[in-house]
């Protein structure tokens, strides 16, 4: 019988409509999780829900953009109100904009990728911290990139700035609220092969993206931090293609 390591866990994950997120909704329903999923498309993420619905699970969705922090609200009331308790909120929400150099980028664009990368993780974050923090435990994980670790010009100043603070913002949880039982890990992955890289001005070639990572193997490393005691903090994971 396969183990459901799971069962009886109650996790939120953010952008669950396609790439990691998706990848990470699906591993921990397969673990028997109740889920509760954001994604600003409700078109997209309702067949998403019926799909990874199991006799085992719940999973809820919250429909909505989280650079509106009445989103983020809003769907802790309903975790709060439908199943009384949070365990993990998976931060995979993300974005970037296509013409990303200093020389092309515009006050708009930035406000889109920080407000994206970085604000809605922050009100999400702010969000949960009641309820974990009455349990006395929870832990949150937030999707960064090797671009919040680094200097390149891949993903362009903003989205490597919003990265950066979101590096930062985690790490800043376990200086503050390791006394109130909250653990948190950011996971700093390179190159993806999902829908995301159609965002650059020059989207790699098809033979590049085959020895990129997949968003399973993100998955899989959220899948290790969670199943982690809460005697043990992984404070930060970097995860990168071998070639």
């Amino acid at each position: 019988m396969q183990q459901k390591p799971f069962v009886g866990k109650v996790v939120w994950v953010t952008g669950a409509g396609g790439g990691v997120g998706q990848a990470t909704a699906r591993m921990f329903a397969a673990g028997g999780a109740n889920l509760v999923l954001n994604d600003r498309n409700e078109d997209r993420i309702a067949p998403f829900a019926r799909e990874i619905t199991t006799q085992d699970n719940k999973v809820i969705i919250s429909a909505g953009d989280l650079r509106d922090p009445a989103t983020a609200e809003r769907t802790a009331q309903i975790v709060d109100a439908q199943l009384g308790r949070l365990d993990i909120l998976v931060n995979c929400a993300g974005f970037n904009v296509a013409n990303r150099r200093w020389g092309d980028v515009t006050p708009q664009a930035v406000d889109s990728v920080i407000e994206t990368n970085l604000s809605a993780a922050f009100y999400c974050v702010t969000a949960a911290m009641p309820m974990m923090r009455r349990q006395g435990a929870g832990l949150l994980i937030h999707i960064a990139s090797t671009d919040g670790i680094r200097m390149g010009t891949t993903g362009g100043p903003a989205y490597s700035a919003s990265k950066h603070g979101l590096v930062a913002m985690s790490h800043s949880v376990n200086l503050e609220e390791a006394v109130n039982g909250l653990r948190s890990c950011v996971i700093c992955p390179g190159g993806i092969d999902t829908p995301f890289l159609e965002h650059r001005a020059n989207p790699p070639s098809a033979e590049r993206r085959e020895v990129l990572l997949r968003p399973s193997d993100v998955a899989e490393a959220i899948r290790y931090v969670a199943s982690t005691p809460t005697s043990v903090r992984i404070d930060q994971i970097t995860i990168t293609p071998a070639i």
